[in-house]
């Protein structure tokens, strides 16, 4: 019986292991900081859909059938106001993030850490950035994995 139990445990530990997604790197907060060009305490006022898709870079899902796949993911641009400037331009209000949203959820149980935004929630977020070409902003953890450097802050927070 005992055998029993401890086959049963293994198979559910590398069935859990298997399913896996490895994060591409890890982030301690003083990388995070030293990485960004930017770090604010932002609201968004305003998120918009925009016509892009890319694939997901090391990244993929496994549908039901076992078929392995790219991830596909839709662009997505959330304007932000600036409540506090911890690191860069002191005098810039607004930015732009530019991030991705899932098309089709996957079927893994595995989620990504995407970002997305309720501009009416108003709620709080500490962000990590660093400056896209062509004047937008994204996440310092980069499109894979931004809600590494992209966290909300508790509402009891307050402004000074």
């Amino acid at each position: 019986m005992m055998k029993q139990v401890i086959s049963l445990l293994l198979i559910v530990c590398i069935s859990i292991v298997v399913d896996a997604r490895l994060m591409s790197r890890t982030w301690s907060y003083v990388q995070l900081r030293d990485e960004s060009e930017l770090i604010v305490i932002a609201i968004p006022v305003e998120s918009i859909t925009i016509d892009e898709k890319i694939e997901l870079p090391d990244v993929k899902q496994v549908n039901k059938e076992g078929k392995e796949s790219a991830v596909i993911v839709g662009g997505v641009e959330t304007r932000f106001q600036i409540l506090s400037v911890l690191k860069g331009d002191p005098k810039l209000k607004t930015f732009l993030l530019h991030h991705y949203r899932e098309i089709d959820p996957p079927v893994a149980n595995n989620r990504l850490y995407l970002v997305s935004f309720d501009p009416k929630q108003k709620k709080k977020y500490l962000m990590y950035l660093k400056k896209e070409s062509n004047d937008r902003y994204l996440a310092v953890s980069g499109q894979t994995d931004p809600e590494i450097a992209i966290k909300e802050i508790s509402s009891s927070a307050t402004e000074p």
